[in-house]
């Protein structure tokens, strides 16, 4: 039954993020009882009143982001933080990311923000960083490995819930 309810789960969360990831694409709009359910799962694993919301990422390709964001959906379940439907008003924090990919040299350099807002949309914290891999071609992101990607998501999670636990101390 456990396995089975994390499964649901996740695939209840892929799909609230996923709605959220590319403004180009059709989203995916998720039942009530997928969210109510993935929101009752958090509060058992202790999240308490944490949850967030995704807006469409800038800049990367569907190809990108969905490597990305089953790895969100991993690293919110397993952390135990409900994610709310892009459409809706939901979510005590919202991610608003920032992507580029780009050649450098022999290599290629993917860059990301991820800016962490109140519900108003004021930032309350910004995380950052840059990965690069061997390798250029014209369309850098035709470099990127799925296995980049989701080393950002985890890479985010952790410092979200690095954050979380200094201003929640």
């Amino acid at each position: 039954m456990r396995n089975r309810t994390s499964s649901t789960l996740a695939s209840a969360m892929l799909a609230l993020l996923v709605a959220g990831c590319n403004q180009t694409e059709q989203a995916i709009t998720p039942t009530a009882a997928d969210v109510e359910q993935a929101q009752s799962a958090a509060r058992a694993v202790g999240a308490g009143d944490v949850s967030v919301r995704f807006t469409p990422i800038i800049g990367a390709p569907i190809e990108a982001i969905t490597p990305l964001s089953r790895q969100f959906a991993k690293e919110a379940q397993a952390r135990g933080i409900p994610i709310q439907a892009s459409g809706e008003q939901a979510g005590k924090h919202v991610f608003k990311g920032y992507l580029s990919a780009f050649n450098d040299g022999s290599k290629t350099t993917l860059v990301y923000v991820w800016d962490v807002l109140d519900p108003a949309g004021a930032r309350l914290h910004r995380i950052q960083g840059q990965e690069s891999v061997e390798g250029a071609a014209s369309d850098a992101w035709s470099i990127v490995p799925p296995a980049m990607m989701e080393k950002i998501a985890t890479d985010v999670f952790d410092a979200y819930q690095s954050w979380l636990d200094r201003v929640s101390s």
